[in-house]
C-alpha cells in the first residue's frame, strides 16, 4: 500500500491511511503483533507528512516507529521504517544522520529492494555534495541489485540520478537523452511524482540550453504537478529555479522579487528532493549575485516587495499561465 500510495501522489490519503490504521488499532497496545503494526503504519505514514511540508514531524514519527521495532528486533520492519526517514531527515536537512541510519539499514537487510533504496539515496546525496568519487559506488550497486528484475520505481530514481550527475558534468545532452528514458518509465507506471521532477529538470536542461521560454513552462508545468500532489516546499523552491530563470534574461528586478517571496516563506529553511541547499540559501545567493548588477537601491526595493508578497497570490497567477501540455499527463 505504501509503493502504491507513493507512485500514484496520493500523499494526502496515504498519510490519512496509516493514520487510520494507527487509530483503530490504538496507539499503544500490549500485543506484540498490533504494535509492530502500529510501528510500521507510522513510519509509512511518515514519509507523506514530510513529503506534505512536515519533515520534523514527520522524523519524530519515524524514530517513535523505529524505536518500538528495535525493541521488537524485527530487523526487516525496522529497515523499512529507516528507509520512511530519509525523506524527513533530508528535507529537513539532517543529511549526516540520513547517511548514518543508511549504513545501519546496509547491515540490518539483505533485502535487494530495500538496499537499492539505501543506495540509491546514498549516492544522490553524495552527487549533491560533490563527492563524486563516493557517489559511483553506490550507484553501481543500485544498478546491479535492480538487475534483471527492472523494478520500475528503483529504475527510475537510477535514471534521475544519472541526469543529476549529468547537468553536474555539464552535458546536457546526455541528460535530455536519459530523461527521455525516463519519462517512458514514468508514464508505464503513472508515477506522479516522477512526472513532476521530470517537468523540472526538463526546465532546469532548457535553462542551460539558453532555451528560456520553455525552461519558464516546464518549470510552471512542474509547479503544477506539485500542486497536484499536496506538495509545497517544491513549489517555494521552484521559484528561485523562475528567478533564476528570469536573472538569465536579464529581467533582474522580477527575478529578485520572486526569490524574496520564496526567502520569506515559512519552509524556506528545507531541501528539496533535487537540491541539499536551503531554499533560503539559494534565495540569498542569487541576492547576492543580483545586488551588483542592477543599483542598490532597486535592488533593495525589488528585494522588499518580494518579501511583502503574498506567496498564494504569486503562485496562483504563474500557475495561470502554466501551458499544461501533454507531457504532464501520465497515461
Amino acid at each position: 500500500l505504501w509503493l502504491i500510495y507513493e507512485v500514484r501522489g496520493w500523499y494526502v490519503a496515504g498519510a490519512e491511511l496509516f493514520n487510520e490504521a494507527v487509530r483503530n488499532v490504538g496507539s499503544r497496545p500490549q500485543n506484540d503483533s498490533l504494535r509492530s503494526v502500529v510501528a510500521v503504519s507510522e513510519a509509512a505514514e511518515s514519509h507523506f507528512i514530510a513529503l506534505l511540508g512536515r519533515p520534523d514531524a514527520g522524523a519524530a514519527l519515524a524514530e517513535r516507529a523505529a524505536a518500538t521495532l528495535r525493541e521488537l528486533k524485527l530487523a526487516e520492519e525496522l529497515a523499512f521504517a529507516y528507509c520512511q526517514m530519509f525523506m524527513s531527515l533530508y528535507l529537513s536537512t539532517q543529511i549526516a544522520q540520513l547517511k548514518q541510519i543508511g549504513q545501519e539499514v546496509l547491515e540490518l537487510t539483505d533485502d535487494p529492494w530495500l538496499q537499492a533504496n539505501v543506495h540509491d539515496w546514498l549516492s544522490f546525496i553524495a552527487r549533491m555534495e560533490g563527492n563524486f568519487d563516493e557517489e559511483e559506488p553506490h550507484n553501481s550497486l543500485v544498478s546491479k541489485l535492480i538487475g534483471s528484475n527492472r523494478d520500475y520505481y528503483l529504475l527510475y530514481w537510477w535514471h534521475l540520478g544519472n541526469v543529476a550527475a549529468a547537468l553536474g558534468r555539464g552535458d546536457v545532452i546526455k541528460s535530455g537523452q536519459i530523461l527521455e528514458e525516463a519519462l517512458e518509465i514514468v508514464k508505464a507506471i503513472e508515477f506522479k511524482r516522477g512526472m513532476h521532477l521530470i517537468l523540472y529538470y526538463l526546465g532546469i536542461t532548457a535553462r542551460s540550453l539558453e532555451d528560456y521560454t520553455s525552461a519558464e513552462a516546464y518549470l510552471l508545468e512542474s509547479m503544477q504537478a506539485s500542486v497536484e500532489l499536496g506538495g509545497k516546499i517544491d513549489n517555494v523552491s521552484a521559484l528561485v529555479d523562475l528567478a533564476l530563470t528570469l536573472s538569465a534574461k536579464g529581467e533582474m528586478e522580477q527575478a529578485l522579487e520572486m526569490a524574496a517571496t520564496a526567502y520569506a516563506h515559512p519552509l524556506s529553511g528545507q531541501n528539496t528532493i533535487w537540491n541539499t541547499e536551503p531554499v533560503k540559501e539559494r534565495a540569498e545567493a542569487l541576492r547576492s549575485q543580483l545586488k551588483r548588477e542592477i543599483t542598490p537601491e532597486e535592488a533593495a526595493a525589488a528585494w522588499q516587495r518580494g518579501l511583502v508578497a503574498d506567496y498564494d497570490r504569486v503562485v496562483a497567477d504563474l500557475l495561470e499561465t502554466s501551458p499544461r501540455g501533454e507531457i504532464a499527463t501520465c497515461n
